[in-house]
């Protein structure tokens, strides 16, 4: 039947996955580091005159949590405060 996998070749693409995990040779290394890098994609540069605007909401935005106690979002609580017992 068409689009199944046998045990055959489930075991190869195994290996194959295995040679890039461990980067064997050095093609299996270039592998490894492209597979990386469409994984974890780098984020955009930020101007540094932008990063104490970003700093200041930031750390408003999370002192008013810890304040409140919870994360309020179109009304609705998703972060409920600790109730001491």
């Amino acid at each position: 039947m068409e689009g199944q996998l046998d045990g055959e070749s489930i075991r190869s693409v195994s290996g194959f996955v295995n040679k890039i995990s461990r980067a064997e040779a050095p093609c299996y290394r270039r592998l490894k580091q492209l597979m990386q890098v469409f994984q974890r994609p780098p984020g955009p540069r930020i101007p540094s005159f932008f990063k104490p605007a970003g700093r200041f909401f930031y750390h408003g935005c999370y002192s008013t949590i810890v304040a409140n106690g919870e994360v309020v979002i179109d009304d609705q609580v998703l972060i409920a405060p600790r109730r001491s017992v």
